[in-house]
């Protein structure tokens, strides 16, 4: 599968008009963005097939052609688990913001058996 360069750039230079693009960057990108078709399509096919079984068990025929509907379900599942991998782990030489807190291993509760009495 061919996509042009050429049409990266020129995505990309609207967005950074400031910044120079490298050859390196755009073949990137256009990597990038054949993995991310390869997953909608597969996911896609899953959405279809989902389709297909629904519309035999109201009666309608199958559809035939992959159709918009399946392409934007499917992309949305991609791309929400994109963005969820994105959200991974740091790097081990940056601590968790909540270092501080787990100061007090232990958590003791107030020794209350008689309700009447009312802990402040």
């Amino acid at each position: 599968m061919k996509i042009a360069l050429k049409s990266i750039r020129n995505i990309m230079e609207q967005n950074c008009s400031h910044h120079h693009i490298s050859n390196e960057s755009v073949i990137y990108v256009r990597d990038v963005v054949k993995d991310v078709i390869k997953e909608i399509t597969k996911e896609a096919i899953v959405e279809f097939d989902g389709l297909n079984e629904c519309r035999e068990r109201q009666g309608l025929r199958k559809l035939k052609r992959l159709n918009a509907w399946s392409i934007g379900k499917a992309a949305e599942k991609v791309l929400k688990d994109l963005n969820h991998q994105d959200m991974g782990s740091q790097p081990a030489m940056i601590g968790s913001l909540g270092d501080k807190m787990r100061r007090h291993e232990t958590v003791t509760k107030p020794n209350t058996i008689d309700d009447s009495r009312e802990v402040v």
